[in-house]
């Protein structure tokens, strides 16, 4: 590293139940967006029931791996891209300034 920081060079990917963890993965993938379907496919090939709610990190792979080939979801999933909590936020700000504006 350019700053001379240690960064991890492992990602760790758990599933988790009522505060018990079910199920886990180690990757040497640099984000958690690219760990999502190999960890998905772990937990398939180790015959573990199906997560009913799947969080993960969104990418347009990660959006069709949940959608599945017969547009049917696998499972029910919230999987935000990376922006989304900065666009809510700043949508909101903009939203405010109109209704200002309307005001006036």
């Amino acid at each position: 590293m350019k700053n001379s920081q240690l960064k991890p060079g492992y990602n760790v990917q758990i599933g988790t139940e009522n505060q018990f963890i079910l199920f886990y993965t180690i990757h040497q993938r640099p984000t958690d967006t690219r760990c999502f379907i190999p960890y998905m496919e772990k937990l398939a090939a180790f015959s573990l029931p199906i997560l009913k709610t799947v969080t993960g990190y969104g990418s347009e792979e990660n959006y069709v791996y949940a959608v599945g080939v017969e547009k049917e979801p696998r499972f029910d999933f919230l999987i935000p891209y990376g922006t989304y909590v900065q666009e809510q936020h700043t949508n909101t700000k903009r939203t405010q300034k109109c209704e200002k504006l309307d005001v006036l």
